[in-house]
């Protein structure tokens, strides 16, 4: 089983985040795989905020990544639903501008489906659910 850090989250959460990840490891376990579990956090405003990386596995074992595991949840915590180029989310988690690191992260939260990255090079966090998530109605992959 994967483990996943224990943030307060619910046991019924924490199940889901288990069998996630682990069936995201198990389809690929020859490669690298980046298992993505939806985490639910009702914000003040009454909206949602999705995603929380879980695991970066190959082979059934965790990867080394040392820095990017500990700047994953810090990056995440940065992204919106709006547009921020990436010095400004390397600002926002206290590392350099062009810092190689944050951008690796930005790069595997887009290949995991949690982060969108615009023809411009501009980052925010992807809709789950095909919307907008500055505007909350489909777009068809356009930006608003």
């Amino acid at each position: 089983m994967t483990k996943a850090p224990n943030k307060g989250l619910s046991p019924t959460a924490k199940r889901a985040l288990y069998t996630i990840a682990d069936r995201a490891a198990d389809k690929a376990a020859n490669s690298m795989a980046t298992a993505v579990a939806a985490r639910l956090a009702e914000l003040e405003t009454g909206q949602t905020e999705l995603y929380e990386l879980v695991a970066t596995r190959r082979n059934g074992r965790t990867a080394a990544a040392p820095v990017r595991d500990e700047l994953r949840p810090r990056v995440l915590a940065a992204l919106t639903a709006a547009l921020q180029d990436a010095a400004t989310i390397e600002q926002a988690v206290g590392r350099p501008v062009k810092d190689r690191s944050v951008r690796r992260v930005l790069v595997e939260l887009a290949q995991a489906g949690v982060a969108e990255r615009t023809d411009d090079g501009r980052w925010r966090l992807a809709s789950a659910d095909g919307c907008c998530p500055a505007c909350r109605r489909p777009c068809n992959g356009s930006a608003p």
